[in-house]
């Protein structure tokens, strides 16, 4: 059975049950790189240029491990919108072609166009063209079938553990999930508000159906998805919590953007925030520090007084 490897960054913690499931039904025997580590990191570095955001260099590193390891075919999808009128970082449309300058000639990259914006309908005649290149049409749509269950199963069971907890403090954690969603780069921040009593809610939990309820909290559309996420995410559940964490990649002008408009949105409903940039520099500890007195000062809002800044 042929091995194909698939980076345990970016996209991934949006998808892998999806890919996963889709190319393993296709014949594949998949192949997960570790969860990121200092090593990993390490072999971004090294292969990546200094314009690189973080979350590029750390998915270079799981691709080059993943290339030490012997994996001669690797996925590297080229996602450019996963739904209509949104797109995903220009940066990453680009990532086939910059993984392939950065493996020796003979590792085959595997590079899908995932194009969603004339809809669902296109973006799932995309996988089925990719798969046709390995497999009969009709196993193809069996596999597609398969990996569309494994993804909806996973995410509804992300929103089915999203209930507010009346006893304890509840805070957002807005940001790109391949930062909210990777312990090593966010400095295991999710444990961390767990051992100080707090209950997490990530956009990854949020409802898309339950959105469709709400009013917009800002009036021009976004065209980035991870954006528009992170704003429903808040819209949903913008009365139900104390308040929100906001984790960017240092550098990243669109993320700096939407924390504006995140930051305005937080303030004129009273929710105190705070952000935290990221980068290969930074120091787990000093995260857990501002944490921990962030979250200090919700306890005290919280539970005896009602005054505090709404910016952290």
């Amino acid at each position: 059975m042929s091995q194909i490897g698939i980076p345990r960054a970016l996209y991934y913690f949006q998808y892998n049950r999806l890919w996963q499931t889709f190319l393993g039904e296709l014949g594949f025997q998949v192949v997960i790189s570790p969860e990121t580590n200092r090593e990993i990191l390490n072999m971004g570095l090294l292969s990546s240029v200094d314009g690189f955001c973080l979350p590029m260099k750390i998915y270079m590193g799981h691709v080059q491990y993943l290339v030490k390891n012997g994996i001669d075919r690797i996925f590297v999808p080229q996602i450019i919108s996963v739904r209509k009128k949104e797109y995903i970082c220009p940066n990453f449309m680009g990532l086939p072609d910059l993984i392939a300058q950065s493996v020796p000639s003979d590792i085959e990259i595997i590079s899908p166009t995932v194009d969603g914006r004339k809809g669902r309908k296109k973006l799932i005649g995309d996988y089925l063209s990719f798969g046709r290149i390995f497999a009969p049409l009709e196993r193809v749509k069996f596999a597609w079938e398969k990996a569309e269950q494994a993804q909806a199963e996973y995410d509804l069971f992300c929103e089915n553990i999203t209930s507010i907890m009346a006893q304890k403090i509840n805070l957002l954690f807005l940001g790109p999930c391949y930062l909210t969603e990777d312990p090593f780069l966010n400095g295991d921040l999710i444990n961390e508000l767990d051992s100080l009593g707090v209950h997490v809610i990530t956009q990854k939990q949020m409802n898309p159906e339950a959105i469709m309820e709400k009013q917009s909290l800002i009036n021009k559309p976004l065209f980035w998805s991870g954006a528009k996420e992170s704003f429903d995410t808040l819209n949903l559940y913008l009365d139900k919590i104390d308040g929100a964490v906001i984790v960017s990649p240092f550098g990243c002008g669109a993320q700096s953007l939407v924390n504006v408009l995140l930051n305005q949105c937080l303030q004129e409903h009273g929710i105190p925030n705070l952000e935290l940039y990221l980068d290969e520099h930074g120091s787990s500890v000093g995260i857990q520090t501002r944490i921990e007195a962030f979250i200090d000062l919700l306890e005290r809002k919280h539970y005896h007084e009602n005054n505090l800044s709404t910016s952290g």
